[in-house]
């Protein structure tokens, strides 16, 4: 990936990272970015994840440019109109400080947004897409980028993950008790080692809602439970999938089993995304739900 979308190569470059929701596709772009941002003259990232996100993520980037904080001595910007979000890619497009990297997050409804209209038409500069679509892989690397399959942890890897989210104590001071011990490594090969899974599961061992050896018949039996109730087809990627639902289940119900109302402000923050939510709406709803529970 660091060779791939080296700013010195010559040619525009790009990457697709896609894999299933929870396989760690947004903290690997962040990781790079992290690691290897200081090779690029700018860095620009975009959520793509509603059309909502993404109309208010490219205005912020042309903001950002707006506001000098893209380098100085420039090629005039070719885009002259008035719709602020449209300033970003003519201004990828043309620029002197070309070793930029364009990071698309959430790249997930291409039915309705032609994301390759985002990347500019050049010779120069870095992209990174990521989507859990792996029909979006296969629309990018029609324009010539490379792609990568994220799909899990290996066995180690995904043990230490848990044994860190369960007990940081445990995961810093011991880092060869994934070794010897085979709870932790059970639950990392039942949860597929998928990391959203594996960082919920540690949390409910961590919460002492679920013990750790107890965990994988908790699991399951939750699980035959969940997938009794199967989701329509097409909704969930592949049988891994289900891992990250259950234990995400799992977590709802202590939470509704602890606070009834912490549970019913989760499903109407679910259902508003990623919105921005009016402070007047979050306490209708509590009056509404406390109404509701005491009768009056």
């Amino acid at each position: 990936m660091r060779d791939h979308l080296d700013p010195l190569k010559p040619g525009r470059k790009g990457m697709v990272l896609f894999g299933l929701a929870g396989s760690g596709k947004t903290q690997l772009a962040l990781k790079f970015v992290q690691v290897f941002g200081n090779r690029y003259s700018a860095i620009i990232w975009i959520n793509a994840s509603s059309s909502p996100q993404l109309s208010q993520s490219l205005t912020e980037a042309a903001d950002f440019i707006k506001a000098s904080l893209w380098p100085s001595k420039d090629h005039p910007n070719t885009y002259y109109g008035k719709e602020t979000a449209k300033i970003v890619t003519p201004r990828l497009r043309s620029t002197v400080h070309n070793r930029w990297l364009l990071v698309i997050d959430s790249v997930d409804d291409i039915e309705s947004t032609d994301f390759r209209n985002l990347i500019p038409e050049c010779k120069h500069g870095s992209t990174i897409i990521t989507s859990t679509r792996r029909t979006a892989a296969e629309l990018f690397e029609a324009v010539g980028f490379s792609s990568r399959d994220i799909d899990s942890l290996d066995d180690l890897s995904a043990t230490q993950l848990l044994l860190a989210s369960s007990s940081p104590l445990v995961g810093a001071s011991n880092q060869n008790f994934a070794a010897y011990h085979e709870e932790p490594g059970k639950i990392a090969r039942e949860l597929y080692g998928i990391p959203l899974a594996l960082e919920q599961a540690g949390a409910l061992i961590r919460k002492r809602i679920v013990s750790l050896e107890s965990f994988v018949e908790r699991y399951r039996t939750h699980y035959k439970a969940l997938m009794a109730k199967r989701p329509a087809r097409g909704a969930t990627s592949y049988e891994k999938g289900h891992s990250v639902l259950s234990v995400m289940s799992l977590l709802f119900l202590s939470i509704q089993n602890e606070s009834p109302e912490s549970a019913h402000l989760l499903v109407v923050l679910t259902v508003l995304s990623l919105r921005k939510i009016p402070l007047s709406l979050l306490k209708e709803t509590y009056v509404a739900v406390t109404v509701g529970q005491t009768g009056n």
